[in-house]
């Protein structure tokens, strides 16, 4: 039989003395871990030891983000505030004022020149780099936590909520360009990138991962437009379809809680919205009701059949796409 070894011999990296929360990779061969006290630890895997270790925060460290330019770790962190690290100096560059409220996610925009913070509350906190104290701008409108950020272009970002929506924010000037998906009933816990920069990958505790396309937004940016949401909403999983959203997507921020309610049909079948329109036109038009409603059946049942070929489609790209996210992980 095998003997039983302790913890501390089955790995040299000494541990934290709380829980490990988030953990991130960098520069090859260092790693950076933040626990529910509020340290947050450098290592060097080729060393196999923590070299340094912060603790400027009374609560957990939600999340860090690695800045490459800079040298510089963000974590956020459950106390309100935001504490800046540089690796060249070996600590605390800045730490920002307490902002009320749990800060949960964070990343780098417009060239490093701007730091967005997602809360508890549902605010997207908006920092200007050299002036950490507190926040140059902010954006509310999410109804609840915003738990994960990811970076698409300098100017563009995806947020995921406890909603179960994933949305796509415009920053500076700050706007919602719509809903890219969701998780339906349940809070989208993380969402990442993926190394080509085509995919973001989210998952939640419906036990399913699930990618959204968002390669479009690279070319029509430079073009200065913007992709269809709607179209380019993708998902693969284990039984998981392509959401199909036809919410406007120049809402302001008051709509955003009912984003999935206007017009969302898991199923990709807009069959239900055509009946209800050509009901209103039936009320209208009595002479023709005979003729319309054979018509509109004719029209359900084409529109059904391409959008099952269409989502047929989507879900043999999805997992093809997923596939190439993976290997390249």
């Amino acid at each position: 039989m095998l003997a039983k070894r302790s913890l501390s011999s089955l790995s040299p990296f000494s541990p934290h003395r709380e829980k490990i929360n988030t953990l991130i990779a960098f520069e090859e061969c260092m790693l950076a871990t933040g626990d529910d006290g509020g340290a947050v630890k450098i290592w060097d895997t080729r060393q196999a030891k923590s070299i340094f270790q912060f603790k400027e925060n009374e609560d957990f460290i939600s999340e860090l983000s690695y800045v490459p330019g800079k040298r510089c770790i963000l974590a956020p962190s459950g106390d309100g505030t935001l504490s800046v690290f540089s690796l060249r100096k070996k600590g605390l560059l800045a730490r920002s004022e307490n902002q009320e409220d749990e800060l949960l996610s964070a990343v780098t925009l417009k060239n490093n020149r701007k730091v967005v913070c997602g809360s508890q509350g549902g605010i997207l906190d908006i920092f200007t780099w050299d002036e950490f104290a507190d926040i140059s701008d902010r954006f509310p409108g999410h109804p609840d936590s915003i738990d994960s950020i990811v970076k698409i272009t300098e100017d563009i970002v995806a947020t995921a909520s406890s909603d179960g929506l994933i949305r796509v924010v415009n920053i500076q000037p700050n706007k919602l360009l719509g809903v890219l998906g969701e998780h339906p009933d349940f809070p989208v816990e993380r969402i990442r990138k993926s190394r080509d920069s085509k995919l973001i990958g989210s998952c939640s505790h419906d036990q399913r991962v699930k990618f959204w396309n968002i390669e479009d937004f690279y070319a029509e940016e430079e073009e200065g437009e913007l992709p269809d949401l709607a179209e380019d909403a993708m998902a693969s999983g284990a039984g998981v379809d392509a959401m199909d959203n036809d919410d406007d997507e120049n809402a302001d921020e008051d709509e955003w809680a009912d984003e999935d309610d206007d017009g969302d049909d898991d199923d990709m079948d807009s069959d239900d919205d055509d009946d209800d329109d050509d009901d209103d036109d039936d009320a209208m038009d009595m002479d023709t009701g005979a003729s319309s409603s054979h018509g509109r059946l004719q029209k359900s049942r084409a529109q059904q059949k391409q959008n099952n070929g269409k989502k047929k489609k989507q879900q043999q790209q999805a997992s093809r796409d997923a596939q190439r996210f993976f290997s390249g992980m």
